[in-house]
């Protein structure tokens, strides 16, 4: 069988391919067929396993009499081979054309592997093969023509990217595919020019991607006839010319990207308008002129917009703002003029010329055609707020909320005495905040000075928002006198003083009290269980101590107690919480209470989030938790409760569950692994850290088929990587470091599901965390979705290599893998990683070079590879020239400018003897490095097939 291409140098340094003698060995062992397969099938297999030089245990697993059960291997009913998927194996070797003998095979999957030479001219002119995935590995050659006999394939999806292959593609390639409809050829090296004839070929062709090669020529008209393609990528080559008025016409595309190639011209505006199903344009680091054409505003479903670093001016068509879904827009390095957020639909509408206002957007009337409500929020406006707006003396409500608005607040506006609701929040508003006569919410603001004596004249002030602002001083006794506020709150700001109980009783309506993040010192006066209608109180960081009051529990009607972060102190149990049946949430966390948990908090059977974490608390878990129905959040951390067997069954009957934080307690005792441990089925996040408990990872945390976030560090916990951790379908934060875990690093953690797919994203409810977690003092998490997606196993005594696996984590963006014994090199898989973005190896005995490739990993932010057996030159772009010293030291046959070592030097310091064995080896090396780093820049373009491909 012809292969497409023969003439690859074989690399004598590897094992040699096993002789005649060991392929008739092990077609003797499989001598005896059964029903369930074909003796050329099984042949065909073994061939394709003798070609490789290494083939990752194939051979034994590659056993069974019946190749059906082979791994990696699919068949139909009738026992024949119908697929071979063999993807992130660490293959090397050539694939074998024995493959092509498969006769109903429809799929194979080779990628991301280190398989080299050609690809065999059988795969792609087979008569059953359907889908061919090659990419991620070190195949070179061209494309060679197919024989004329060859007509009709079903081959409908070609992926050989991300590979070394050259040439061009000649017409005659693809003149009998008349089934594709995929061909995804990036990070290649092809030159000559982009296929004309593919949809003429093949009406149904819808994906082409030819990114990252050496394509040059102009784009041919004919792309207009494609009238099922939906994208057509060839970024980053050498075309010329212009964009053709005939592709145009393939209005189904939904991805055009021409981006850092040699075109120019001007968007003409006529044309653009027929790609009504765009969602992605991206022509940028180009030489394009002109104007952006109004049409643009047409293209309803385009996210993003790339423009960037052409030769384009004009001002900014209004019209971009009807694109609605945007949310890229790239256009820098142009000349453009104007403002992107202005509200075009309202200047329109309010027309000066216009007769009656009353019909103007935003504005409503009443009877008398007064205005009456002004209502602009999120319009994108920008400027000060006129004070012409007093005039309208019939106004009642005004909202200009979510804009850009800076500037004072005008006198004449908070002094109008018609005045009923004013709503500035989320604007750049600056200035002192006036004497109000009306609610008003001016949070999310620049507002300074002090809050004004005179807001406690105002008779009919119900609501006070001044949140997020800049405001200082204290509270005014006058403040005090506006007996109608229900709502007060002056959080994150800068106020301090005593909350004074001669006054704060008189505030007999208030029903939400929210002053957190001041300064505020003292305690919580007693007279507070004169405020009867308070919901919520919210006091937390700030500087308050003393007990609580037992007034507390005469507000009857709080729903929310927040008084975390400060200095309270003494028993809860003087708080009678039973009186409170509403309570929904107490958060008391970071103070200095003492005693046990009150079994009085246990009749608020309305609680769904509970944290007493970090106070000195102490005892056992109460069965009474168990009336606790609705609880979902539950925080416990850094106190000293005992017997985590005790509180793990009684927590088992809390159904509701689904945040569990209960580490820095229980010291020294041993991990339960009892089985009988159930009843977790929504647990999502579990943190049982920092408690020194001995014994191994306990097996009734496979049965957590919800769990999403595993902390376990900080343990004394033995044993190895449990292997159920894969069944885990929706784990994606695993933190078991400072631990004494051995073995090797298990290959289960490397089938994750929600970390081997940059497309899945975790089914997480986004109330899961009822009250935010902390990490650190100041950052604080609402939904897990937020937390990096990580894994953890610094620390223990892991033993092995890397495994080359670590590849499939795509979406991982913190790996630690520090102060363990692991051994072998870094494997170039994990420059896949493109996520990534800290990455520590330091502290093993890791050998060879430094994967080249990783200085593609844009994000990466926080490396470290000290104290290890490293050599060589250490990559010197990307990230890498920001890495500190130290990141590399304790390597002593590193060398680079930032370890001030001359690599040229340390090379010719090598022995004689040892030069060409370390040459040829660097050659093996630099194939795999180059093969990742143009693997690198694709792994966006897998994401954007498997979006309009499936």
């Amino acid at each position: 069988m012809q292969s497409l291409h023969f003439s690859y140098k074989k690399n004598h340094n590897r094992s040699h391919i096993p002789s005649i003698g060991l392929v008739l060995v092990l077609l003797v062992s499989f001598v005896s067929c059964t029903s369930s397969c074909k003796d050329l099938e099984r042949i065909s297999l073994l061939q394709f396993l003798t070609g490789l030089s290494q083939d990752a245990g194939l051979t034994k697993l590659w056993q069974s009499t019946d190749i059906c059960k082979w791994q990696g291997i699919t068949c139909n009913q009738n026992g024949t081979v119908t697929a071979v998927s063999l993807p992130y194996r660490g293959l090397e070797g050539h694939i074998s054309q024995s493959l092509g003998n498969l006769t109903n095979l429809q799929h194979l999957n080779l990628s991301y592997n280190s398989l080299s030479g050609g690809l065999p001219l059988g795969l792609v002119s087979s008569s059953s093969i359907i889908v061919v995935d090659v990419s991620f590995n070190l195949l070179s050659g061209d494309l060679h023509e197919l024989p004329s006999s060859t007509s009709g394939q079903p081959l409908q999806v070609l992926n050989i990217s991300s590979n070394l292959f050259t040439g061009q593609f000649t017409s005659t390639t693809w003149k009998g595919m008349h089934n594709l409809i995929a061909l995804t050829a990036s990070n290649n090296s092809f030159t000559g020019q982009i296929p004309s004839h593919l949809c003429n070929i093949s009406p149904s062709f819808a994906v082409l991607e030819l990114c990252y090669n050496k394509i040059s020529g102009s784009i041919p008209p004919e792309l207009g006839n494609c009238s099922a393609i939906k994208v057509l990528k060839a970024g980053h080559n050498n075309l010329s010319g212009t964009l053709p008025d005939e592709l145009f016409n393939a209005t189904t595309l939904e991805y055009l990207s021409f981006s850092s190639n040699g075109l120019h011209g001007t968007l003409d505006g006529t044309h653009i308008a027929k790609l009504t199903n765009l969602v992605i344009l991206d022509l940028g680091e180009n030489k394009f002129s002109g104007k952006i054409p109004y049409s643009i505003g047409q293209l309803k479903r385009l996210q993003e917009l790339h423009l960037d670093f052409n030769n384009m001016y004009g001002e900014l068509p209004s019209t971009l703002s009807n694109c609605t879904d945007l949310i890229v827009i790239k256009l820098r390095s142009n000349s453009f003029t104007g403002e992107l957020a202005k509200d075009s639909s309202l200047a329109k509408s309010w027309q000066e010329d216009g007769t009656d206002c009353c019909k103007w957007e935003g504005v409503t009337c009443n009877g008398n055609k007064t205005v009456i409500q002004v209502s602009l929020p999120s319009r994108g406006l920008k400027g000060r707020i006129a004070p012409s707006l007093g005039n309208l003396t019939g106004l009642q409500h005004l909202n200009l909320s979510y804009n850009l608005l800076y500037g004072g607040l005008p006198q004449e506006l908070v002094s109008s005495s018609s005045m009923v609701v004013l709503d500035v929040s989320f604007n750049q508003l600056n200035g002192d905040l006036h004497e109000l006569s009306s609610s008003t919410s001016v949070h999310y603001n620049k507002l300074g000075g002090s809050v004004p004596s005179g807001l406690g004249n105002c008779s009919i002030l119900r609501v006070l928002k001044a949140d997020h602002n800049n405001l200082k001083g204290i509270l005014p006794n006058e403040l005090f006198n506006a007996n109608s506020l229900e709502y007060l709150s002056f959080s994150s700001n800068n106020l301090q003083g005593v909350l004074d109980g001669k006054h704060i009783f008189k505030l007999s309506n208030l029903v939400i009290l929210d002053l957190g993040e001041n300064n505020f010192t003292g305690r919580i006066p007693d007279t507070i269980g004169q405020l009867r209608r308070l919901q919520e109180i919210d006091l937390d960081f700030n500087n308050m101590y003393g007990e609580l009051p037992s007034s507390l529990s005469n507000c009857t009607d709080l729903i929310m107690i927040n008084l975390r972060n400060n200095g309270f102190s003494g028993e809860l149990a003087k708080v009678n919480f039973s009186n409170l049946e509403n309570l929904k949430t107490l958060d008391l966390a970071w103070n200095n209470f003492i005693g046990t948990i009150p079994e009085s908090i246990y009749s608020c059977v309305k609680l769904t989030a509970l944290r007493l974490s970090y106070n000195n608390l102490h005892g056992q878990l109460s069965n009474g938790i168990g009336n606790l129905k609705s609880l979902s959040f539950l925080s416990l951390v850094d106190n000293n409760l005992t017997d985590i067997t005790n509180a793990l069954h009684i927590l088992r009957g809390s159904k509701s569950l689904t945040t569990l934080l209960i580490g820095s307690n229980f010291m020294n005792e041993t991990m339960p692994g009892d089985d009988s441990i159930d009843g977790f089925e929504n647990l999502q996040v579990l943190a049982i850290q920092n408690c020194q408990l001995s014994g191994a990872i306990p097996l009734w945390m496979s049965k957590l088929g919800n769990l999403e976030m595993l902390f376990l560090d900080g343990n004394q916990l033995n044993g190895s990587i449990p292997t159920w951790i894969s069944t885990l379908n929706y784990l994606f934060y695993v933190d078991i470091s400072n631990n004494s875990l051995t073995g090797e690093i298990s290959h289960e953690l490397m089938n994750m599901p929600m970390l081997t797919s940059e497309n899945t994203t975790a089914h997480l409810d986004p109330m899961i965390f009822d009250l935010p977690v902390y990490d650190g003092p100041s950052r604080q998490y609402r939904i897990p979705i937020a937390l990096p997606k990580v894994i953890d196993l610094s620390s223990n005594h892991f033993t092995g290599v890397i495994p080359a696996e670590i590849g499939q984590l795509k979406a991982l963006v913190t790996l630690d893998v520090s102060f363990n014994n692991l051994t072998g090199p870094i494997p170039p898989s994990i420059c896949n990683l493109t996520n990534l973005q800290v990455l520590d190896l330091s502290s093993n005995s890791l050998t060879g070079e430094i994967p080249a490739a990783l200085e593609n990993l844009h994000f990466l932010s926080q490396f470290n590879i000290s104290n290890n057996n490293l050599e060589g030159p250490i990559p010197t772009g990307g990230q890498f020239s920001t890495f500190q010293n130290s990141s590399f030291g304790g390597n002593p046959n590193l060398c680079g400018p930032m370890l001030s070592k001359n690599c040229r030097l340390a090379a010719e310091a090598i022995p004689e003897t040892n030069v060409h064995t370390d040459l040829c080896g660097g050659k093996v090396i630099f194939a795999i490095a180059f093969g990742v780093f143009v693997g690198v820049g694709v792994l966006y373009d897998q994401v954007v097939l498997s979006r309009y491909f499936g």
